[in-house]
């Protein structure tokens, strides 16, 4: 099969569990026998250090190879309106245009679209001139991230996950609650109150309920074109249902880890006298690092507890810096930097817990599974797929404090005994021959 895979980013522009993912998937589908090309949106750098493949009034693309995978860079500026809508009708032209030229200039084209994400950029433009080119052939969503929530946390009133079907009222409520922190009641009682408007001289404010109104908008015309969905959790089968989605197109499965994570499950390092948790991710406030530093301070230093933090501080919200600089002279905090796949799986069998603290709806997350792949536990919030997990596997493998939680994160903590449970973690393998076998299943 001839596989278009359409993403937010990809290496090496952008590190990330979408991008762990789409990797393994790519690589998969090429050794059995497919060929696969990936669009992403990549930054400006890319074109001074790749050549320009293609370009428009609007877009404009680069090619790039990374491990032997062929990238498609994608760049282009976007209003307000647009990052809401994902939609320009001069971009569709010119999507349209570029499907052209890759079929005369590469002799490729297509037997389906998978979309790994949906934004401006990877958004309804591309996928409806997919559509007018290759009009029969199947279009599949993979749902990583909260695509159907127009504030992307699926966080009811930003305190519960939400199940309900995506609407301009209460969406524009919940939207504008989680922008001022106003009460509900008066989130609702304003944003009724907002006007449905497009003029470019309102202020932003007054063009809440718009904004939302095209979120909702763009994700019913996905959903309405998207052939068939494979999900990661049960609670993001739901949403699709709210939607009004037919259950036979909604496949569920979940992650699953490569190699490098099964081969070390064999070859534990951790020491039975200390205790090492590790943070492995983005420094932002959203992923929950926040949290997990307050939490910290709370803890008197311990010789034999240590908090490693892995990503790049370099990107962090402003709020993570004060606090890292706060804790700059405690001795049992290490900054690890960015670490490839092999050396994470290495950093995983030295580690006790793995304390994952998001603060939105994580769909998966893949870093629990690679994590207990490898023989540590893992601390996490009690919402979206980190809940799920912890009934998924064994009891205690996966223990819950309840999602931004300072005192109950550090009462975790100090409590937090090491236990050693086999956890039967899918193969990355296996995973991806299921979802290449969906494509078969579905063409």
């Amino acid at each position: 099969m001839n596989i278009l895979l359409a993403t937010y980013n990809f290496y090496p522009f952008n590190w990330g569990g979408s991008e762990v993912y789409l990797d393994g998937l790519t690589k998969h589908l090429i050794a059995t026998n497919n060929t696969v090309k990936l669009i992403a949106a990549v930054p400006n750098s890319a074109f001074e250090q790749h050549r320009t493949f293609w370009t428009g009034n609007y877009l404009r693309i680069c090619f790039y190879e990374y491990q032997d995978l062929e990238v498609y860079g994608v760049q282009h500026s976007v209003n307000t309106l647009e990052i809401y809508s994902k939609y320009n009708q001069e971009w569709q032209k010119e999507w349209g245009a570029f499907l052209e030229f890759l079929n005369k200039t590469t002799n490729w084209s297509p037997d389906l679209l998978h979309l790994h994400g949906f934004t401006a950029i990877i958004g309804l433009a591309l996928i409806k001139a997919f559509q007018d080119k290759y009009k029969e052939l199947p279009i599949h969503a993979t749902y990583h991230t909260p695509i159907s929530c127009p504030k992307g946390t699926l966080l009811h009133w930003e305190q519960t996950e939400c199940n309900i079907s995506a609407n301009v009222k209460d969406c524009t409520a919940c939207a504008w609650n989680a922008k001022t922190h106003w009460p509900a009641w008066s989130s609702s009682l304003v944003s009724a109150l907002l006007p449905i408007h497009t003029s470019s001289f309102l202020p932003t404010a007054l063009k809440w309920k718009t904004l939302v109104s095209s979120a909702v908008q763009s994700f019913q015309d996905l959903a309405s074109i998207v052939d068939h969905w494979w999900v990661f959790s049960d609670q993001i089968r739901q949403v699709l249902l709210a939607q009004g989605l037919d259950p036979q197109r909604i496949t569920m499965g979940r992650h699953a880890a490569a190699p490098i994570f099964h081969q070390r499950s064999s070859t534990p390092t951790r020491a039975a006298d200390d205790c090492i948790f590790a943070f492995v991710g983005r420094f932002t406030a959203i992923k929950g690092l926040g949290t997990l530093l307050q939490a910290w301070q709370q803890l008197p230093i311990q010789a034999n507890r240590e908090l490693w933090l892995i990503g790049d501080n370099n990107d962090a919200d402003p709020e993570i810096n004060t606090l890292l600089a706060q804790l700059a002279q405690r001795p049992d905090i290490q900054l690890l930097g960015k670490k490839s796949p092999e050396a994470l799986a290495e950093l995983y069998t030295q580690i006790h817990a793995l304390i994952v603290p998001s603060e939105w709806v994580e769909i998966g997350p893949l870093v629990v599974h690679e994590a207990l792949a490898c023989g540590a536990n893992v601390l996490g919030s009690a919402i979206g797929g980190i809940r799920e997990l912890s009934t998924y596997y064994p009891a205690g493998a996966v223990q819950l404090f309840p999602s931004g939680d300072v005192q109950a994160l550090a009462s975790l903590l100090s409590n937090y005994q090491y236990q050693a449970l086999p956890c039967v973690v899918a193969t990355e393998a296996e995973h991806y021959q299921k979802v290449q076998s969906w494509y078969l299943d579905q063409a």
